[in-house]
């Protein structure tokens, strides 16, 4: 089984100065699928960055994905630090503060931060705290609930505001039936 992966662009790199065709690389990537997955649909595919890998199953066995995000790199780091110095510093050293140990162990601040990320949507905070949490001892499934935790806080909120469209609905029929009873 391969899947078709598609060589990202570097940052600030045209598709022109990339080519016209970008590199591709055909890598075995998932194990074979059992006799269930098989019956049951589309095989997994994934994304990541700038990289695109499409299901055998899918229509076309190569994508793109948009350069929304640019691939972390040591330039880009650099440019950050050298248009602003001094926040550059004062953020690194509020990161080393908050992550470093305390009344929370360092593992539970990196599952707070996973959760936050997938909240939040940074890709680049996922892939990063989601490694810090398991340099600093987190289970696959600790993760994974942590991550439970943030889907149900984001649902949570759309639920509780609900309240307002009641409102809003129930204010609006006591407005009409005001003005018919005039």
């Amino acid at each position: 089984m391969t899947y078709c992966i598609m060589a990202p662009r570097r940052a600030g790199e045209s598709q022109a100065a990339a080519g016209a065709a970008p590199k591709k690389f055909i890598l075995p990537l998932f194990p074979a699928p059992s006799a269930p997955q098989m019956a049951g649909g589309p095989k997994p595919t994934r994304s990541f960055g700038n990289d695109a890998v499409v299901s055998e199953r899918g229509r076309s066995k190569e994508a793109t994905v948009p350069d929304i995000y640019p691939q972390p790199s040591h330039d880009l780091s650099k440019l950050r630090r050298e248009l602003a110095p001094a926040q550059a510093a004062a953020f690194a050293e509020f990161g080393k503060a908050v992550f470093a140990e305390g009344k929370l162990s360092a593992k539970t601040k990196q599952l707070i931060a996973v959760a936050v990320a997938h909240v939040t949507q940074c890709p680049y905070c996922i892939h990063g705290h989601t490694d810090l949490a398991l340099k600093h001892g987190a289970s696959r499934e600790e993760i994974m609930e942590a991550i439970w935790v943030a889907a149900e806080m984001r649902a949570g909120g759309a639920f509780a505001h609900a309240s307002l469209a009641i409102d809003t609905m129930v204010r609006k029929e006591d407005g009409e039936k005001a003005k018919k009873a005039e």
